[in-house]
């Protein structure tokens, strides 16, 4: 519907492409091209510097002397806190025709200070008195026009406000073509505001990075270390940046605070080395912290005029702990073999080089735009990520070792799994082979073999008068009974009678003949409801052990009254024999290990996880076999 939509968006894209970098190119060449070269001069005469009288913002008409800048007051009144007139007096030279505008870029004001151009005001700080602005560490940049300037002479006044133990004073200046001196403000922003912004940048960031680290893994202590480093350097460098004058709070007060934290940070970094190469010194650290506090605490409390030689004390002492660091830290590792803490070892090397060329430019009281240790802060980030990158691929070919490492473990371990399931399943076939042996010899001992007595006892009975007839009985007898053992060999086969009656019916039948021949009287006894229906194995099991208790009583017994009883008791079946034989002794027959019936009927009731007992003395034995119904 739109074909030519796409073309329009393209030649869009491409304009607005050509616009920017046409902005760019006008931008970067403003200075220039804003400032076109004249042959307008700006010829400086002589700067001058004096004293403000009880009435700061009067100039004074006397006591000038002649200075060169950058300079520090204190070296010419020492210990002086106040204001300070500087007086920059110099020639504007230019064709009456072609008048053209000039640049002033003043590296620094310390502290604060008004700038003046032939008495007329043209900026001041925010606050020139206490708690005082903070122009220390700000370049500035002003373009004085054609029309406010005189042929000729011309003066620049200067006041600043200062306190002696910061070094008061003002900066190099830079008087003539205004893209000139734009050029001197961009490159003492650079140095002074934009290198430590990004050095602040970069500490906030790796604070938080390896405070995250030791926060997840506490043993990592040189990370706690080194964020704990980044926290006081970045608190440093924020005051060091700060323009601002800090409410309620004297100058001072920040300046000695802030040389508590410089001492900090260099104390945790120097414990930040040592952790990571994975060496503790105890006493020494103690000794470290305790220098600490103590210095921490005469900075704090001494009074305000004896403060320019203890804090340069603690800077002293700062550097030179940094310094001494950097010289031991490589014969801690030479022998440590490892990659990393040689990388640590060379990025000191490097900061000790440009702390000695910083500590040369402090002695020769130059302006600190000029050190070198601001490019401490991208080696720093270069070697953390380094460190990290070097810890993250060893630990990955830990993981990929260990995980090969396991894959050959599962695979072993899977197989001698099959092996031993191969084992055990053999195992299992063989122990059910010779447990349906069990099962059968128990069936056959308990139902065949009971048959087998019954048939004798009642040949032993007829005195051997059995007709055929009888003879073919006996025989179907044995013959159901065998049938009875190859269909009831499992359970699965079994059904549950629809009532005890006709549970106990069989067995009742085949012993009452037995009983009357035997002269033994029998009292039966079967619920005529289940209260709760068994199982086929259990309904199984209770017959086989009323067959086999039977068949011990005709055997064995003597007896002449039998009992057979059937009920519920709550949720367990109860089978109880009873009978006034002979008895005999229970334990001895179970030690001596004989009774083939006895250890089948133990067994079926394990099986059912059932209770089995056996009571007999003479005169009376009991035999009780109960299942639990499990709710």
């Amino acid at each position: 519907m739109y074909p030519n939509r796409g073309n329009r968006y393209r030649s869009l894209f491409k304009a607005t492409l050509a616009f920017c970098c046409v902005v760019i190119i006008l931008f970067s060449g403003l200075t220039v091209s804003s400032y076109a070269a004249t042959d307008c001069t700006a010829e400086i005469r002589h700067i001058q510097v004096v004293q403000a009288t009880s009435e700061p913002s009067q100039v004074p008409q006397k006591g000038w002397q002649k200075v060169q800048l950058p300079d520090h007051w204190q070296k010419r009144w020492k210990n002086y806190d106040g204001h300070v007139w500087y007086r920059i007096s110099w020639d504007y030279l230019c064709p009456t025709h072609q008048r053209s505008s000039i640049g002033l870029a003043v590296h620094s004001i310390n502290m604060a200070g008004q700038v003046y151009l032939n008495q007329q005001l043209i900026w001041q700080d925010q606050s020139l008195q206490e708690p005082l602005s903070r122009s220390w560490n700000m370049p500035r940049y002003w373009v004085f026009p054609a029309t406010a300037l005189h042929q000729g002479q011309n003066t620049i006044l200067i006041r600043v406000t200062g306190i002696a133990a910061q070094s008061p004073g003002l900066g190099k200046i830079y008087l003539g073509q205004p893209d000139l001196a734009f050029q001197h403000y961009q490159q003492q922003w650079w140095y002074q505001r934009f290198s430590h912004l990004v050095r602040l940048i970069c500490s906030i960031t790796l604070g938080i990075l390896c405070f995250s680290i030791w926060i997840l893994r506490r043993q990592e202590t040189a990370f706690g270390w080194f964020a704990l480093a980044c926290a006081f350097w970045s608190i440093f460098t924020y005051y060091l940046l700060s323009t601002d004058p800090a409410p309620f709070i004297h100058t001072f007060d920040v300046a000695r605070a802030n040389i508590i934290f410089l001492l900090c940070y260099v104390v945790c970094f120097i414990i930040y080395t040592w952790r990571f190469s994975g060496k503790t010194y105890p006493k020494l650290e103690k000794f470290i912290w305790l220098s600490v506090v103590i210095f921490a605490v005469l900075v704090l409390t001494l009074p305000v005029q004896q403060q320019d030689w203890i804090l340069k004390i603690v800077l002293i002492y700062t550097i030179l702990g940094f310094i001494l660091n950097c010289l031991i830290y490589p014969y801690i590792v030479y022998h440590s073999k490892q990659i990393e803490q040689y990388l640590l070892a060379l990025c000191l090397v490097l900061y000790l080089l440009l702390g000695l060329y910083n500590l040369i430019l402090f002695l020769k009281h130059s302006e600190i735009n000029y050190f070198t240790i601001i490019y401490t802060t991208p080696v720093t980030v270069i070697f953390i990520s380094i460190t990290l990158a070097m810890r993250l691929v060893r630990n990955m070919k830990l993981i990929e070792a260990f995980n090969e490492t396991l894959e050959q473990k599962v695979i072993t371990v899977k197989a001698e799994l099959n092996d031993s399931l191969n084992t055990q399943h053999q195992l299992e076939l063989t122990n059910i082979k010779l447990q349906e042996r069990i099962n059968l010899a128990h069936d056959l001992h308990d139902s065949l073999g009971g048959a087998l007595v019954r048939s004798i006892a009642m040949i032993d009975q007829s005195h051997s008068n059995l007709s055929n007839q009888q003879f073919v009985s006996i025989l179907k007898l044995l013959r159901d009974d065998l049938r009875q053992v190859i269909d009831h060999g499992s359970s699965n086969g079994v059904k549950v009678p629809e009532s005890p009656v006709l549970w106990g019916a069989p067995i009742r039948h085949r012993f009452d003949q037995l009983f009357e021949e035997l002269d033994i009287h029998s009292e039966w006894y079967f619920p005529e409801q289940w209260e709760f229906q068994p199982t086929p194995l259990e309904c199984l099991t209770l017959l086989r052990i009323a067959e086999e208790a039977l068949t011990n009583i005709i055997k064995h017994s003597q007896a002449k009254n039998v009992a057979i009883k059937l009920y519920f008791s709550g949720q367990q079946l109860i089978l109880k024999i009873e009978d006034d034989g002979i008895g005999f002794d229970v334990d001895a027959v179970k030690q001596s290990g004989i009774s083939i019936g006895m250890q089948s009927m133990h067994m079926r009731m394990e099986q059912l996880n059932g209770q089995f007992s056996i009571h007999s003395q003479s005169g009376y034995t009991c035999l009780s076999a109960c299942v639990s119904r499990i709710i």
